[in-house]
């Protein structure tokens, strides 16, 4: 037996024994199909009654048609009906034509399998510059394609590609809501080469500030070289951070493309896009100041949502990055990629997703509350507190609807003020700089505003803690009988003010002191935002004391009724805690230690199985977590025999 052949059976049969979604994974992975020659079938389904055909039968019926002087050829199809396969010209474009008595179809045309090298690459050309194939990947089927008619693999890969760019994709999720067809698989792709056509190449090791100053150029760069309109739409897809939003030049970009942009994103864009136009727009006002009244729509537009609507447009937002950041955490299509990156690309997602929405007029109310049905939210919660650890300053509870709005109306009052004398539209001025209810300074309510946005995780804040804020925060926590506001300060200030670890060791130090005994706490949900609030600090400044003092405080909390905090938001806060510790080791021996005194304690079989649920989640988000976290699983399991 030859090699090769002895290898294809090994390879079959271990396929075999495999489990169908293991074995499925692996038939679609390219890397492993290249390494082990592994060559697939597949089905090709034609039109609305079932018509279907082997791939490779269509594929070799067309290369014979293509080889053929009357560009004909006969195929059968899965019901062995044999069909006329044509290769029809007409004004310099050509298709596929099937016909069987007087059912009809015609196809694309499949340049690729054809033997005329000028052909080929004239298809390619065209489909790869009307959809913006990226440019790694253009290269890359430049050279195949120059070679020879491809194989039903590569041609597959090849489809593959070209489907999954942004403005196939977004078409993809127009069509399914326009019939009714709306599935999380379309709304959010599985495919890294995706995402990173959709916002540009991950970030590596960097943070946010090195990641603007070049990926981002380079991608924006790009999008606006390829089309100025479409590749504008599609760079305000990155304005979930001002940094990104300021990556676009508007000298690279005419006067006329600008203003059917903005008066597109006025009119229809999604609520990120709006938001970048508005920074953009404010820049320019000094030269264009026509943007003043598609700048002043907008603002009014945002100012007015009501976040509490469920048909609004900030409930839409909130659903939508939930269902996309759940759904990439759940696929595990962005693991290993920084989490403000990764949160990026959701968020650019659910702006696709949200552009589509609204332009074919679906229910709002209804579509988000659909998402919210799908299961995502779940592994978007956990798998933002497994972020923590690398970037601790941006809570999953901030992709509410009304802290998103909070965001918004922050960045729109800073850029402002950044651009105050371009700005002489009189009624623009009232929205913006007006302290009265019709102006967005009315909703500038401390903190929420001043909190990080959901890229702004691993950046430090840059503004320095008051010297007053220190002298009350000390005050307090001197205290000889402590109460939940001795600790506000401290708390309201982790996520505003630049703070470090000798802050947190002011409250780990009172909390020894008293030894765990605190005073005017009636609730367990008093005690719940006092210990996830400690917890937050110690995430925020690296403090591994004041993580372990807070664990001690929730044993005393989880013993001490009616103070007692449920397993769930226990889980919560040990998570947070964890944070204190960067190294993905000691992180995962914090947290697992943390969760299998917990489980120890847990006795009601409802919470014990939440509880289980809630940690073979995080050991799939995090497979780190699986030793430290084996005892908790055995001791949960233990009380379903």
């Amino acid at each position: 037996m030859k090699p090769e052949t002895y290898r294809a059976l090994m390879v079959d049969a271990a396929l075999q024994m495999l489990p169908p979604l293991i074995s499925q994974s692996l038939i679609d992975d390219r890397n492993f199909q290249d390494r082990f020659d592994v060559k697939t079938s597949a089905r090709i389904n034609i039109g609305p009654e079932g018509l279907a055909f082997q791939r490779s039968s269509l594929f070799d019926g067309i290369r014979a048609a293509f080889g053929s002087s009357s560009h004909r050829s006969i195929v059968t199809d899965d019901t062995a009906r044999d069909w006329t396969l044509t290769i029809e010209s007409m004004d310099g474009k050509r298709s596929t034509v099937l016909e069987s008595g007087s059912v009809r179809f015609r196809l694309q045309d499949f340049w690729a399998l054809s033997p005329d090298r000028e052909w080929r690459l004239h298809g390619f050309e065209l489909e790869a510059n009307t959809f913006n194939l990226a440019s790694g990947s253009r290269r890359r089927w430049l050279e195949i394609l120059a070679i020879g008619p491809i194989d039903d693999d590569n041609f597959s890969r090849l489809d593959s590609d070209l489907r999954l760019t942004p403005l196939r994709v977004a078409s993809g999720i127009a069509e399914s809501f326009k019939f009714g067809g709306v599935d999380v698989e379309v709304l959010v792709p599985r495919e890294l080469g995706y995402f990173e056509q959709l916002v540009g190449l991950s970030a590596g090791d960097g943070n946010l500030q090195s990641y603007a100053s070049t990926e981002i150029r380079v991608h924006v760069s790009e999008l606006l070289c390829w089309s100025e309109l479409d590749g504008l739409k599609q760079a305000l897809l990155l304005s979930s951070h001002s940094l990104l939003t300021s990556a676009v030049d508007p000298q690279a970009i005419s006067t006329n493309a600008l203003e059917v942009v903005f008066a597109w994103a006025a009119n229809d864009g999604d609520l990120i896009s709006k938001l970048g136009t508005i920074e953009l727009g404010l820049t320019l006002l000094d030269k264009m100041p026509q943007l003043a009244s598609s700048l002043e729509q907008m603002v009014d537009d945002i100012r007015t949502d009501d976040p509490e609507d469920e048909g609004g447009r900030f409930s839409l937002l909130s659903s939508l990055t939930i269902l996309a950041c759940g759904q990439m955490a759940r696929t595990q299509v962005l693991r290993g990629k920084r989490p403000f990156w990764a949160r990026l690309a959701a968020i650019a997602q659910a702006s696709v997703v949200e552009r589509e929405a609204v332009a074919v007029g679906t229910d709002r109310a209804k579509f988000a509350n659909w998402t919210q049905g799908c299961g995502r939210g779940h592994y978007f919660y956990l798998q933002g507190l497994v972020d923590l650890r690398r970037e601790p300053r941006w809570l999953p509870d901030f992709a509410s609807p009304s802290q998103l709005k909070a965001e918004f109306i922050g960045r729109i009052a800073k850029s402002a003020a950044d651009n105050e004398g371009k700005i002489q539209s009189p009624s623009l001025r009232k929205l913006l700089f007006d302290e009265g209810l019709d102006g967005i300074q009315s909703l500038m309510t401390f903190p929420f505003p001043y909190l990080p946005g959901p890229l702004e995780g691993g950046e430090e804040s840059m503004t320095a803690m008051p010297a007053e804020f220190l002298a009350k925060i000390e005050d307090e926590l001197a205290a000889e009988i402590l109460h939940p506001s001795s600790f506000a300060g401290l708390v309201n200030c982790a996520l505003i003010f630049r703070i470090t670890a000798d802050h947190a060791r002011l409250a780990a130090t009172a909390i020894r002191r008293v030894k765990y005994q605190l005073r005017k706490i009636d609730t367990a949900e008093q005690m719940f935002a006092l210990i996830s609030g400690l917890a937050t600090v110690s995430a925020v400044t690296r403090s591994e004391e004041l993580a372990n003092e807070i664990r001690i405080l929730s044993r005393v909390a989880r013993r001490r009724r009616p103070t007692e905090i449920t397993a769930e938001d226990e889980l919560k806060i040990a998570l947070v805690a964890a944070a204190s510790r960067e190294n993905l080791e000691s992180w995962a021996k914090f947290a697992g230690d943390w969760l299998t005194e917990l489980a120890f304690d847990v006795l009601d079989p409802d919470d014990a199985g939440r509880l289980l649920a809630n940690i073979r989640c995080l050991v799939d988000l995090e497979p780190a977590l699986a030793i430290s976290c084996a005892k908790a699983d055995a001791a949960l399991s233990s009380l379903f025999r």
